[in-house]
C-alpha cells in the first residue's frame, strides 16, 4: 500500500483518514489547507464539461470548462481546430497537441473513487489506443493509470488502467460516425458503454495515483488527448485521430439507465436517430445523395440494381 510522500519530498499534509480506500489520499476526503484538516469530499455532478458543438470553426487555443472543477484547458502544442463532421462541430484531435486540465488531487477521481467519463467521438478508423481523457499515471503499479480510449486493441483498447485495470471494447465501439462512449467505475466494477449499451465490464479495484514519482511528488493533471508519464510529463505515444465534440467527467458512477437516457436525449443531432422511421439511421442517409433522412420510401429502393434494397445494403455493410 502506498504511503504519502515524506516531508523531505516537500509534501506537507497530515495523514488522510485510514480505512476508506487503498490509497491514503482516499477519494472520500479532501485536504483543506486553511483549516489544516481532511474533510469529506463534496460530490459534484459534473467536474469537467467541455463542449465544442457551438464553437466557431478554427483553432481553439483554450477550451473553456463549464464543469464544477472550473478553469479552462489550454492547448499544449498545436491547438486543435473546430471542424464540422456529419453536421456536428467538434475538435479535430491529432498527435500535434492536446489540452491540459487542472490537477485532480482534491476530487473524487483518485484512488478507488467512483467516476464516469462520457464523450461524443467520430473516429474514421481506430488504432490500438486513442486517448480521449486521462489522469493518474502510466508505468505502474497495476491500476495506477486512468486513460479512456476509442481504440481497437483487444486488451486495453477502451481503458488503460495499467496492468490488471485494462479493458477493451469487444469490437462494440463504432467508426465512421458519431459514437457516444462512456466509462464508469463504481468502486468495484469497471465498465464501458457504446451508444448507451454495455460493451464490456470487469470486477477490479482501481488505485488511480495522485502524484508523479519525482522528488517533489507533484500532483498529476487531467489531460484531453494525451496521458501522464510516471514523472508527470506528457505521454503522446497513443494520440487520437478522431473528432471530439463533447467530454464530461463525473465523480460518481452513472447507472446504465442514466447512460442510456443521456444517449437518447442527445443522439438526434449526432445523426443517430431515424427521422423517417425506415430503418436507415440519419447519419447513414446523410452520407449518400440518393438517400433522404426524411423519405421513408428510399429504404426499399435498389440504387445500384444488384437485387438488394438500400436497407439490406446497410444491414450487410455493403
Amino acid at each position: 500500500m502506498k504511503t504519502k510522500p515524506s516531508p523531505a519530498r516537500k509534501v506537507r499534509r497530515p495523514s488522510a483518514p485510514r480505512g476508506v480506500g487503498t490509497s491514503p489520499f482516499t477519494h472520500a476526503f479532501v485536504f483543506v489547507a486553511t483549516l489544516g484538516l481532511w474533510l469529506p469530499a463534496p460530490r459534484a455532478n459534473v467536474l469537467v464539461n467541455l463542449d465544442a458543438t457551438a464553437l466557431p470553426e478554427g483553432p481553439v487555443e483554450t477550451w473553456a470548462n463549464a464543469g464544477t472543477l472550473g478553469g479552462s484547458f489550454p492547448a499544449v502544442g498545436t491547438p486543435a481546430s473546430v471542424v464540422t463532421v456529419q453536421n456536428v462541430k467538434g475538435l479535430a484531435m491529432t498527435s500535434a497537441g492536446h489540452y491540459l486540465g487542472p490537477t485532480v488531487e482534491n476530487t473524487g477521481l483518485v484512488g478507488s473513487g467512483a467516476r464516469t467519463i462520457a464523450a461524443w467521438v467520430n473516429n474514421p478508423a481506430g488504432s490500438d489506443f486513442e486517448t480521449i481523457v486521462a489522469w493518474g499515471r502510466r508505468g505502474g503499479p497495476d491500476s495506477s493509470n486512468n486513460s479512456f480510449s476509442h481504440g481497437v486493441h483487444p486488451v486495453w483498447g477502451g481503458f488503460g488502467g495499467w496492468g490488471a485495470g485494462d479493458l477493451d471494447w469487444q469490437g462494440r465501439n463504432a467508426f465512421g460516425r458519431w459514437n457516444y462512449v462512456v466509462y464508469t467505475y463504481d468502486g468495484s466494477t469497471s465498465a464501458l458503454y457504446s451508444d448507451g449499451v454495455l460493451a464490456n465490464s470487469e470486477e477490479i479495484t482501481l488505485d488511480t495515483w495522485i502524484y508523479d514519482n519525482t522528488d517533489n511528488a507533484n500532483p498529476l493533471p487531467l489531460r484531453v488527448g494525451a496521458a501522464n508519464n510516471a514523472d508527470g510529463t506528457v505521454f503522446t505515444g497513443e494520440p487520437p485521430s478522431f473528432t471530439l465534440a463533447r467530454v464530461r467527467v463525473h465523480d460518481t458512477a452513472l447507472t446504465p439507465a442514466e447512460i442510456l437516457a443521456r444517449f437518447e436525449q442527445e443522439k438526434l443531432p449526432f445523426g443517430l436517430g431515424d427521422a423517417d422511421g425506415d430503418g436507415l439511421p440519419d447519419w447513414y442517409e446523410n452520407l449518400y445523395s440518393f438517400l433522404d433522412p426524411n423519405n421513408p420510401a428510399d429504404a426499399a429502393l435498389d440504387f445500384d440494381n444488384d437485387g438488394l434494397s438500400n436497407l439490406r445494403e446497410f444491414e450487410l455493410g455493403t
